[in-house]
């Protein structure tokens, strides 16, 4: 997909329908299914998350729009430690736009917004053994996963990706991670 018809929304700037819209996203089989909790999140409990988001100083949040506005996706760097130069990345597409490039172009935002704009040195990102594509995603970033797993999350095992900044090479807004992502 052309980057110029994308753009992104920091959390706080968002205007009430994309934070629906996101809520909508959120709910959403392809993206509930890959989640910790697939249970469903009603409008309380994500308006009380949005604020929560946008109040906590160790995250950034952004909106993946259209150019219309309609939310496509959503990253976020969190529990961002600028002592260690480390912070952790989440994100989710809307399942129409996946396989489609715009993982790309989100992956491209968060990472140079992690280590350009907050000079950070590494990104992690938790991943459910059983999400395959994400974790072939990761992977073509540049990602290594380890064999750490969280036990408190019961069955789900999660899978910490490493994404060090020596690694990193920025090209044309899009990058190389040491398994040479390309256009």
């Amino acid at each position: 997909m052309d980057a110029n018809l994308l753009r992104f929304v920091e959390l706080s700037q968002a205007n009430q329908s994309q934070i629906e819209e996101l809520l909508k996203v959120r709910n959403s089989d392809f993206v509930s299914s890959v989640m910790l909790s697939s249970a469903e999140i009603n409008l309380v409990e994500h308006l009380n998350w949005t604020k929560s988001a946008i109040l906590n100083t160790t995250r950034k949040d952004f909106l993946l729009c259209l150019c219309s506005g309609q939310v496509v996706g959503y990253t976020s760097l969190r529990s961002i430690n600028m002592l260690d130069g480390k912070a952790e990345w989440t994100f989710f597409l809307a399942e129409e736009y996946s396989g489609l490039g715009v993982g790309r172009h989100l992956a491209a935002y968060s990472l140079n917004y992690g280590f350009g704009t907050l000079g950070l040195r590494s990104i992690f990102a938790k991943v459910l053994q059983s999400n395959l594509n994400s974790q072939r995603f990761l992977r073509k970033l540049g990602f290594d996963l380890t064999d750490d797993f969280y036990p408190e999350v019961n069955e789900k095992h999660l899978l910490i990706s490493m994404f060090i900044q020596e690694n990193y090479i920025e090209t044309d807004g899009f990058f190389n991670g040491k398994n040479g992502m390309k256009k």
